[in-house]
């Protein structure tokens, strides 16, 4: 029988994993557009076409990719603490650092 722990730490490594490819996903989307536009207005279009009628507004995409990106630390967190393999844990916290910091600083 497993335990809890086990089961548990298999959940908190899903959930990042899933959190952390949100915040990654609309971070390299945003690139692709904005090389890819002549004007702000043509890559802010074609970015909130990339997703649901219910995303399309665009301070909306910016709170859920801050949103998953915080939940993507505090699990890595305690991903940390559960394995003994470090590497994976920490390459996804230091990526959704950077991208909760590039998301707060394009909210100013």
């Amino acid at each position: 029988m497993k335990s809890d722990k086990a089961i548990s730490t298999k959940w908190v490594i899903i959930v990042t994993l899933i959190t952390f490819a949100v915040a990654f996903y609309t971070q390299v989307i945003w690139a692709v557009v904005a090389s890819n536009s002549h004007s702000q207005e043509e890559a802010v279009y074609a970015f909130s076409s990339h997703f649901p009628s219910f995303l399309n507004n665009i301070a909306l995409v910016t709170y859920t990719t801050l949103i998953s990106c915080i939940i993507a630390v505090v699990f890595t967190s305690i991903w940390i603490g559960r394995t003994k393999y470090k590497v994976l844990p920490i390459v996804i916290l230091v990526l959704s650092s950077i991208i909760t910091l590039l998301t707060v600083f394009q909210l100013m």
